[in-house]
């Protein structure tokens, strides 16, 4: 592990202050992922929830953006440098907002610099299906530094005559849960998207991937890494070997009895619910469609009388799943009903337990939701 790992004395003075006084001392799987990607090897970083992944992935980036602005100075002209890409759209809002909010804390950080320590600050935009057109319009007018999107706006910005003239500055691309992607159509998708990056940017675009599930990893790194003439990229595959425990409970409410008519079939339900919520200030309850999600959030609201519940899904408006996000990060909502929707890395804040109505289809999704309960380093995820 030392000969590969690389400490904090390589990033900018700035970088290097804030990260000490938030973080104070590097993880592992960081100093080793800061060592590859410094290198501009293509990474692959597998490490669980709470260990730092999305810094051990973004940090040298956002350091090599400032180190080229600081040397080419008036020269430097504005384009993505960066891009993030995510599978969902609730996770793209999620790292912009951490990212905005390291910013200000950087920012804050530089000013107490001398001014003889260069710093040209450091912009970051968002654009998904949600971004408003005057956003998309100001964008292409100046770009942002760092770009957070999804795989199907990545390929609407590179199929844009004025968009994709912004991507050509594009040096690296972060593509987080990769696992959600590799393994269906919308993976295959994208990496021809990147391919189509890597001819429009004239070079190979530095590809660095993210997930804390990932089996079996070295498959991943190969869709990772694409090819080029024939031969498969080299990707280095940085692996956390930290543990998580999960602790998991099956369970089935009482059978409703035969010829019972709906309700009957739905308060065995609700009521187990309530029993399981029990002791918890935060509850996630994953469903396996938008119409039962629905459905029960509501049933469960009518059994307690008072709204206990919110749902969020992908055909709720965007200002209320935005809204649903804010109470649940917050510890202000006592139970969420979910789709797929909630599943990936997103900050969730403080989940005690996480309820999963029938079967999750695969392992992968099953340990990313229940996951979602005990999102720190040392606890244990209940489900």
């Amino acid at each position: 592990m030392t000969e590969i790992a690389l400490d904090l004395s390589h990033f900018h003075p700035v970088l290097r202050a804030w990260f000490t006084s938030r973080f104070g001392e590097p993880t592992d799987v960081q100093k080793m992922a800061w060592k590859q990607i410094n290198s501009g090897t293509h990474t692959l970083i597998s490490s669980p929830t709470g260990s730092g992944k999305t810094l051990a992935a973004l940090l040298p980036c956002l350091d090599g953006v400032i180190k080229k602005k600081q040397e080419l100075e008036d020269i430097y002209t504005a384009g993505v440098r960066v891009l993030v890409v995510t599978p969902l759209k609730a996770l793209n809002n999620d790292i912009h907002d951490h990212l905005i909010h390291f910013m200000a804390e950087i920012e804050e950080t530089a000013s107490s610099f001398e001014k003889e320590t260069a710093w040209r600050g450091l912009t970051i935009g968002v654009r998904t299906g949600d971004t408003k057109q005057s956003t998309r319009a100001s964008m292409l007018k100046q770009p942002p530094d760092l770009l957070v999107t999804t795989p199907e706006s990545l390929y609407l910005l590179l199929t844009s005559p004025r968009a994709r003239e912004m991507l050509k500055s594009v040096e690296q691309i972060v593509v987080d849960e990769i696992h959600d992607l590799a393994a269906d159509k919308r993976g295959m998708h994208l990496s021809l998207t990147l391919e189509r990056l890597n001819a429009w940017c004239g070079r190979s675009v530095q590809r660095i991937g993210v997930s804390a599930t990932q089996k079996p990893i070295e498959r991943v790194a190969r869709y990772l890494g694409g090819w080029e003439a024939d031969q498969p990229r080299y990707v280095a595959i940085i692996e956390s070997k930290a543990e998580k425990q999960y602790a998991l409970q099956v369970t089935m409410p009482e059978p409703a009895r035969a010829g019972a008519d709906q309700e009957a079939i739905w308060t065995p339900l609700v009521e187990h619910l309530l029993q399981l919520m029990e002791g918890c200030s935060t509850v996630l309850i994953f469903a396996n469609s938008r119409r039962l999600c629905e459905r029960l959030t509501l049933r469960l609201n009518d059994h307690v009388g008072h709204e206990i519940a919110k749902s969020h899904h992908g055909s709720v408006a965007r200002e209320k799943r935005l809204e649903v996000e804010r109470l649940l990060k917050a510890g202000e909502l006592r139970c969420l009903v979910a789709t797929s929707s909630l599943e990936l890395g997103i900050d969730v804040g403080h989940v005690d337990l996480v309820i999963q109505i029938d079967s999750p289809f695969t392992a992968a999704a099953g340990i990313q939701r229940i996951g979602r309960a005990g999102h720190a380093v040392g606890s244990v995820s209940r489900g």
